[in-house]
Order: structure tokens, then C-alpha cells, then sequence
């Protein structure tokens, strides 16, 4: 109706741009809001610690979820090119469009590898496929390793914090609870259940704090 105003335009970098749920893995599930500007750096520091995502990208997760929309705009920042697709078809996108680089659960890396015939080579523009939200099993790893690329990254963070730290996963086999090294502008530290911070060395933790 022409008697009703318009909805009011919040100006600068500190108005919200999305609002994400989490799974609960910190906590109970809630929602996480984000400005314009966190979203803006957290790009920048995946992008300093990770590497610019200029290439030709597949992207098979929601983005209303965390990870889902910080890959895109990373992309997009850099001036790649994205595809879409779920994960039941993303081999042929893969192929289709000479597909780069992945993001990916371990799930849903291990539904992809199932899809594949045993029979079938590595697409020849795979070089490297990042794989966040959970732990990725061995079986997983070295399955992914001889039918998809050899650079396999572990990517570890939350909705909270966004990315915390990240290592080829080949490195963290055999290391119950690693997670990878520590990104540039991270820091972590050890805390008791009281919420006081421990010395260097106490093996005694009861979880973990990290800030950007």
C-alpha cells in the first residue's frame, strides 16, 4: 500500500548482513549474527591463511549455513567462478566444468566417493578440496586421495568464531584431536572449567576459547 513507509536502511559496516544457526557443537544451538564488516574480515584472514579462491570452485553446501556463505563470498571476492550443485551430483559438475577446488563435509566427501565407480580417474583440474565440519576419517581420506586429488586440507572452526586453524589432512592422521595450526589473527587459549585461563604446558583444560 502506498500509505505504508519503507523499512529503514541500516547505513556502515556494523549493521547485520546474516544471521546463521549452529548445530550446538559449543552449546546449545543458537543463532549467530554477523555484520557487514565481520563478514568482510573473516574472508580476508581465510583468504591470507588459505590462499584467494580464484579458480573454478564447486560448492555443494547451503548457504544459510556458516560455511556455506563464507566460501561464496570468498569466491566471489576473489574473482572466481563458482558452481553449484548438491553433493548426489557433484562428480559430474565436477567434470562438466572443470572444476578446481571443493569445500565439503565428510560427509558429504563421503557420499560423493561413493557415487564414483571404482573404475573412474581423477577429474585432471582437481587440485584441491577443503573439508570442514567434523573429523575426517582415514578411510575417507585415502579414498578421496586416489580418486578425486592429493591435496586434501582439514579445516577447523565454528559459527562462532569462524575458521580457528587448518592443516593438510594427511598431517593430522594418527593425532587423536588435532586440528591444525593455528591461522594469522587467531587467538586460542587453554581455559579451566571456572573460565580462567591456564599457564603454557597444563594439560588440564577443560575447553577451548578463541578470538579473531
Amino acid at each position: 500500500p502506498e500509505d505504508v513507509p519503507p523499512g529503514p536502511i541500516h547505513q556502515g559496516g556494523a549493521a547485520i548482513c546474516r544471521i546463521f544457526g549452529t548445530s550446538g557443537t559449543s552449546g546449545r544451538p543458537k543463532f549467530v549474527p554477523a555484520s557487514h564488516d565481520l563478514l568482510a574480515n573473516r574472508v580476508l584472514a581465510k583468504s591470507i591463511a588459505l590462499g584467494e579462491r580464484d579458480d573454478m570452485h564447486l560448492c555443494a553446501t547451503a548457504f544459510g549455513a556458516a560455511m556455506g556463505f563464507h566460501d561464496m563470498l570468498r569466491s566471489l571476492f576473489a574473482g572466481g567462478t563458482l558452481v553449484l550443485s548438491t553433493p548426489s551430483d557433484a562428480i559430474a559438475a565436477v567434470r562438466r566444468h572443470r572444476v578446481n577446488s571443493m569445500l565439503m563435509s565428510p560427509a558429504m566427501l563421503g557420499s560423493l566417493l561413493q557415487a564414483m565407480p571404482d573404475s573412474d580417474t581423477p577429474p585432471p583440474a582437481m587440485v584441491e578440496i577443503e573439508v570442514s565440519g567434523g573429523t575426517l576419517p582415514g578411510p575417507i581420506l585415502a579414498l578421496a586421495e586416489r580418486k578425486l586429488c592429493d591435496r586434501i586440507v582439514s579445516v577447523y572452526g565454528a559459527s562462532e568464531t569462524h575458521v580457528i586453524a587448518s592443516a593438510p589432512a594427511r598431517m593430522l592422521g594418527g593425532r587423536p584431536g588435532a586440528v591444525g595450526m593455528v591461522h594469522p589473527g587467531v587467538r586460542v587459549e587453554a581455559i579451566d572449567a571456572a573460565g580462567e585461563p591456564l599457564p603454557a604446558g597444563d594439560r588440564k583444560s577443560t575447553r577451548l576459547n578463541s578470538s579473531h
